[in-house]
């Protein structure tokens, strides 16, 4: 079995003074859990549905058909690439993300993987975008070239005409066109929907017990202060991700969540103060490098 990378470059830090002679690490609510992490579409797949092209989707009855096997390896907690739509291979830059991906399956049957993976004691977490939106979803094509969209102040334009945005367009190694365009989270409706999104999935019956949701979520490149002005569009450590967090609490209380800081250099510590974990990217790129040049000198 190859070793994620996560169980190696994970920061387990939690804030707080540190005990005398225990590692500052060792008191995170995750410092014990073994982690798999997959990439939904490139994991198991229950249906063959590339038929007679060879090619397949994982999907979510796949993930659960493997948990038997994830259980037999020792695994406590898996960590998968978004679940939501989106045109990329990946995951990332997705649309709504109280939505799942139809490639991969229904509600029903994430919930159903999230059952079975408890019921055998393993955790789940979600890997989630919060600082932008798809192109395919309704709030760029409502608002794109449209300056009269209820949407207008809800995305990052640049110019009067809503033509030109803080964003980004690629293409993927398969083909797909994907586009992405980034929130302005100062506003109140934009930042609340991300809020109420995020919290879906830790009670997605919405009765007032998480026991049926996910345990939280990896999120995808979090700044301290985001270096896009004006007031770096709201996605900051204070101004975003701390009322994000305390929303999340009010519904489990017990939420965890660890972030890949967008700057690889830093060492993640600065995140601690509202995330319960973050990569360690230096050491990350140490072993790595140390493993593939078979010198252990960078560690």
């Amino acid at each position: 079995m190859r070793l994620p990378a996560f169980i190696i470059a994970l920061i387990l830090l939690k804030s707080g003074p540190a005990v005398s002679a225990v590692p500052a690490w060792a008191n995170s609510p995750i410092a014990d859990e073994v982690f798999y992490h997959f990439m939904p579409i490139a994991w198991r797949d229950s249906d063959n549905d590339g038929g007679a092209s060879g090619k397949r989707f994982g999907d979510f009855n796949g993930m659960t058909a493997s948990l038997d096997y994830l259980q037999y390896l020792g695994v406590t907690s898996v960590w998968m690439n978004p679940i939501f739509p989106s045109p990329a291979y990946h995951g990332y830059q997705h649309g709504p993300a109280d939505t799942v991906n139809p490639w991969f399956g229904t509600e029903a049957e994430f919930l159903n993987f999230v059952a079975q993976a408890k019921a055998r004691g393993i955790k789940v977490y979600v890997d989630l975008v919060c600082y932008g939106i798809s192109h395919n979803s309704v709030y760029f094509q409502s608002a794109y070239n449209n300056p009269s969209s209820p949407y207008d102040a809800w995305l990052s334009f640049t110019n009067s005409a809503n033509t030109t945005y803080n964003g980004y367009t690629f293409t993927t190694w398969n083909g797909s066109n994907v586009g992405f365009i980034n929130w302005d989270l100062r506003n109140p409706g934009a930042k609340q929907t991300v809020i109420d999104w995020s919290k879906k999935w830790l009670d997605p019956n919405g009765d007032g017990d998480p026991s049926d949701g996910i345990a939280g979520y990896r999120l995808d490149h979090v700044w301290v202060r985001y270096p896009t002005e004006p007031e770096g569009l709201g996605y900051n450590l204070d101004t975003f991700w701390t009322p994000w967090k305390d929303a999340l609490k009010t519904v489990n209380p017990n939420v965890v969540t660890f972030v890949e800081q967008a700057l690889w250099h830093l060492y993640g510590d600065e995140f601690l103060g509202v995330h319960d974990a973050a990569f360690m990217k230096p050491y990350e790129t140490a072993a790595r490098d140390s493993i593939l040049h078979e010198n252990a000198e960078q560690m």
